[in-house]
């Protein structure tokens, strides 16, 4: 959870008295309408915050990013649900071909027919689940990248504008209320854009998780498919599968844990941004 007391504005923008009583009265309706939307009251807050339109814009995009992640992670949580079945099918097929093992040779060749079916029945439900996998995570990657670089460039853009300003401050005397005002603008902007960087290194494990898990899944496939189709010999072939998915498991159990407590987080980070926005009115 995104602690409060680290990011505490220091400052409050003072707007006029009108625009600040508009301003809590839109936030007062947003909040007391059961027909509003939780998109509609951010939005509503998003309005009311003295920045410009193009933030504006940014911080908008950034909460829809937020909530599609949150989708992500739900979808994600649903598809690695059915990899403990998929995995059911090729220890079926491992504790056949052991047991196969132990007998004469005459009866390993009849009965690994039934340890290859079961190979082909778990490369069959496997590959489903791999697709529907990567379909997610890159659905999901390129909107993440994409949003983490333009909250990064508007960080790096405010930075500059602070550096500049600072050395103009001392020729700025005979214009010090408007200096201030549009100092404590930028300060806004600076305070949004950390509050939104913050969000994005909470779904670093997720991604680092999806990451290994693509490989060790697409490493298993692989394995199993020089069993099935490429006459790989059997002894060697489902030593190596049954090594790969001891590496499998556990990153899907971790990933698991890890999307829930993503989902958790995500929503009360939603809840502690929203808090830290309208503070800043």
């Amino acid at each position: 959870m995104v602690s409060s007391s680290g990011f505490e504005p220091s400052f409050r923008t003072e707007l006029p008295r009108d625009s600040r009583s508009e301003a809590e009265s839109s936030l007062n309706s947003a909040a007391n309408s059961d027909s509003d939307t939780l998109p509609n009251r951010i939005d509503s807050i998003i309005n009311s915050l003295a920045v410009d339109l193009d933030f504006k814009n940014l911080m908008k995009e950034y909460f829809t990013d937020f909530e599609m992640t949150l989708k992500f992670c739900t979808a994600l949580k649903d598809c690695l649900e059915h990899a403990p079945h998929n995995h059911g099918i090729i220890e079926s097929a491992l504790k056949s071909y052991d047991e196969e093992d132990k007998l004469e040779v005459e009866t390993v060749k009849k009965n690994s027919v039934k340890a290859l079916e079961e190979m082909r029945r778990f490369k069959a439900a496997e590959e489903l689940f791999v697709e529907e996998f990567l379909v997610l995570k890159r659905m999901a990657h390129r909107r993440y990248e994409s949003m983490q670089g333009k909250v990064r460039a508007r960080k790096k853009g405010l930075e500059k504008k602070v550096e500049s300003r600072e050395t103009l401050r001392r020729l700025m005397t005979l214009f010090v209320p408007t200096f201030m005002r549009n100092k404590e603008k930028i300060k806004m902007k600076k305070k949004l854009t950390a509050i939104m960087e913050i969000y994005g290194s909470s779904a670093t494990t997720i991604w680092m998780l999806v990451q290994q898990l693509e490989i060790k899944k697409t490493s298993l496939l692989h394995s199993v498919d020089c069993v099935v189709t490429e006459g790989y010999t059997l002894k060697v072939g489902m030593d190596d599968i049954n090594e790969k998915l001891k590496l499998v498991k556990p990153i899907i159990t971790d990933l698991l844990r890890e999307t829930e407590e993503c989902s958790y987080k995500f929503r009360t980070d939603r809840e502690e941004i929203q808090r830290q926005m309208t503070l800043m009115l």
